[in-house]
C-alpha cells in the first residue's frame, strides 16, 4: 500500500491519476487518519498539477481536507487566522478557483465548521460572487450553472456562509455581508434568477436591519481553556469533589458556567430574546440605517425587483421606520 507521502509523491512524479491512486490514497490516509501539513499541501499539489482526475478524487479531496482543517486541530470544529491563510493560499496558488473540488471544499468546511475567522467568510462570499459572474456550463449537484445568474446552488452557498457559522456579530448579518447581497442584486437584476434568491435576498437585509447580533460561538480560545479545564486533573466539580460547601448541583452549574463562559445574573446580562425594550430598539430602523439603505438602493439609480420586495416587507414587518425611508418605501 506504501504510505501516504510515498503514494502523493509517485502519483506528482507520474503527473497522472487513477482511481486505483485515489483508492490508495484513502487506505493510507484511513491508516490512522491523520494528515501532516506537508501531506495536506501535496493533496493541495494534486489537485492543482494534474488534470485529468477520476470521480473518485472528488470526494475524497473534500474530505480528506476538511478532516485536516476542521477534525485534526484542537479545538474541534475551529479554524484560526493562521488556518484560514493556509487555506486561502493553497485554493488561489494557480489563479483558478476550481468549482467541483476547491470551491465545494471552501463551502463544505463553512457548513461544518463551528467558527472561522471573518477573513475565510468575505473571502468565501467573494468567490460565491465571482462564480455567479464567470461561470459557464458547469455542472455541480445535477446542476448546470450559468454565468451571470443566481441558481438555488449559489443561493444555498451564501445560506451556508451566513448561517451556519458564526461570525463578527454572531449569527446576525453583518453590514459587509448584506454589502455583498446588493452587489449581487445590482450585477444579476436582469437575469432568469431562481426563485429562491428574492426570498434569500429579502429574509437576509431583513436580519440585518430588525436584528441584533445574537450571540457568538464561544470562541477558539475559550473553547481551547474548556478542553484544558476538562483535561486537568483536578477535573472540576464534574469530575472531582466539590469546591466549596455548596450542593453538588449547585457545584456543577457553577461549573458549567465556567466551562462555557455563562455570564452571571450579577453582571446583569439579559439576552436579546429575552429582554423586550433591546428587541424593540433592534427591530426599529434607525437614521444610520435608513441612510445605509437609501444610499444602496439609489447607488445605481435603479430599484430592482429584490429591492422593492424588501422595502414592501420592510414596511408590514418593521414596527418603527425613520421617516427618511418613508418616501423610498412609498415609491416601491
Amino acid at each position: 500500500m506504501g504510505t501516504f507521502a510515498n503514494v502523493t509523491s509517485r502519483i506528482l512524479s507520474a503527473r497522472m491519476l487513477s482511481a486505483d491512486d485515489v483508492l490508495a490514497l484513502r487506505q493510507s490516509f484511513y491508516a490512522d487518519s491523520k494528515i501532516s501539513i506537508a501531506e495536506a499541501d501535496d493533496i493541495f499539489a494534486i489537485n492543482t498539477q494534474i488534470i485529468q482526475k477520476p470521480q473518485e478524487w472528488y470526494d475524497f479531496f473534500i474530505g480528506a481536507i476538511t478532516d485536516f482543517l476542521i477534525r485534526q486541530t484542537p479545538p474541534i470544529g475551529y479554524i484560526d487566522e493562521a488556518t484560514a491563510l493556509w487555506l486561502i493560499q493553497r485554493i488561489d496558488y494557480d489563479g483558478v478557483v476550481e468549482l467541483i473540488t476547491e470551491y465545494e471544499l471552501l463551502m463544505h468546511i463553512l457548513y461544518y465548521a463551528v467558527d472561522v475567522p471573518e477573513r475565510l467568510k468575505e473571502y468565501a462570499l467573494n468567490q460565491v460572487k465571482l462564480c455567479v459572474l464567470t461561470r459557464e456550463g458547469a455542472l455541480i449537484n445535477g446542476q448546470t450553472l450559468t454565468a451571470g445568474r443566481v441558481d438555488a446552488y449559489d443561493v444555498e452557498c451564501l445560506r451556508r456562509i451566513f448561517y451556519a457559522c458564526s461570525g463578527e456579530g454572531g449569527t446576525g448579518i453583518s453590514a459587509q455581508e448584506a454589502e455583498i447581497l446588493f452587489e449581487l442584486d445590482e450585477l444579476t437584476q436582469n437575469a432568469d434568477n431562481h426563485p429562491s434568491w428574492k426570498e434569500f435576498f429579502v429574509k437576509a437585509n431583513l436580519n440585518f436591519l430588525m436584528t441584533m447580533g445574537m450571540p457568538k460561538a464561544v470562541s477558539r480560545e475559550r473553547m481551547l481553556q474548556n478542553q484544558e479545564w476538562l483535561n486537568s486533573s483536578g477535573g472540576g466539580v464534574i469530575f472531582g469533589r466539590p469546591k466549596s460547601d455548596k450542593s453538588f448541583g449547585e457545584n456543577f452549574m457553577d461549573g458549567l458556567s465556567e466551562m462555557f463562559g455563562r455570564q452571571k445574573e450579577s453582571d446583569n446580562y439579559k439576552s436579546y430574546l429575552d429582554d423586550p425594550i433591546a428587541r424593540d430598539r433592534a427591530e426599529a430602523v434607525d437614521l444610520s440605517e435608513a441612510s445605509w439603505l437609501i444610499g444602496r438602493i439609489n447607488r445605481d439609480g435603479f430599484m430592482s425587483d429584490n429591492e422593492r420586495a424588501l422595502l414592501k416587507i420592510l414596511e408590514i414587518e418593521c414596527p418603527d421606520i425613520h421617516e427618511s425611508l418613508l418616501p423610498l418605501i412609498k415609491a416601491a
